[in-house]
């Protein structure tokens, strides 16, 4: 019986795609091979294996550039860059910006150039690229400390740009494997993946990939941030059972 209805609801759910797929000129279906990532005490990175497959419009112009591109965003956070300055020999802190809404971690990925895939206004209207994330948020801050905050996360391996890397196997699947270094934060990370007619975003697909940190590390470090009074006594008993076994053991070895 309970094959029969498993059978039944398969049957169902693949007649669905189909008539979704019959109603929308291009069809995307896209996912990722890992839904969550689990940062250990040694944790040296991973990878992130994003695949999917298109079905494109018979009835797209010749010579329009249709594709795919992919972006992975990280939980937004506030963060303060500082701008420094070189007074009388010494380098000092002259201005500081609060940036809001700035992604831990960045990766782009498209099948083209996004310019050749996408209209200028439909690449802002549907905030593509790092450069519209942390622009929206931040109208009032000056371009410079932007482009600084990009340059850093850059160079940390945090902010990855692959833009005309994506390749295509027999012009329907789709793949690709994302570095994710061993400084990356906790959070959700949002995989879009957007099909694109040349002009326009014609389909959008969305996972989510859960970041998250194990271990006696992560229990101390919530328990230092959540209940610190707690981790204070637990802090004073582990320093009092250490300076005893240290004392224990040294009387014992003196015989």
């Amino acid at each position: 019986m309970k094959k029969i209805l498993l059978l039944t609801f398969l049957v169902l759910f693949m007649a669905s795609k189909f008539i979704y797929a019959e109603e929308n000129s291009d069809a995307l279906v896209s996912d990722i091979e890992d839904k969550v990532v689990e940062i250990t005490s040694n944790f040296n990175g991973s990878e992130l294996f994003i695949f999917g497959s298109r079905e494109m419009n018979d009835n797209i112009t010749e010579g329009i550039k249709s594709g795919i591109i992919i972006e992975v965003i990280a939980t937004a956070k506030t963060r303060k860059i500082r701008k420094k300055e070189r007074k009388f020999g010494i380098w000092v802190n002259d201005d500081e910006k609060v940036l809001e809404g700035v992604p831990d971690f960045y990766y782009i990925n498209s099948s083209e150039n996004i310019e050749e895939l996408l209209s200028e206004d439909e690449i802002n209207n549907n905030d593509i690229g790092i450069i519209n994330h942390l622009a929206k948020n931040n109208n009032d801050v000056n371009s410079d400390f932007i482009n600084a905050l990009i340059r850093i996360k850059k160079r940390k391996n945090l902010y990855q740009f692959k833009e005309g890397e994506l390749e295509f196997k027999n012009d329907i699947l789709f793949s690709t494997k994302v570095t994710l270094p061993n400084n990356i934060g906790e959070g959700f990370y949002v995989i879009k993946t957007h099909l694109t007619d040349g002009t326009n975003v014609t389909s959008v697909d969305k996972q989510l990939l859960v970041v998250k940190k194990i271990g006696l590390g992560n229990f101390l470090f919530e328990m230092a941030h959540k209940t610190p009074l707690i981790y204070g006594i637990f802090s004073i008993l582990v320093a009092l059972f250490a300076g005893w076994a240290a004392s224990e053991t040294f009387r014992r070895l003196r015989g």
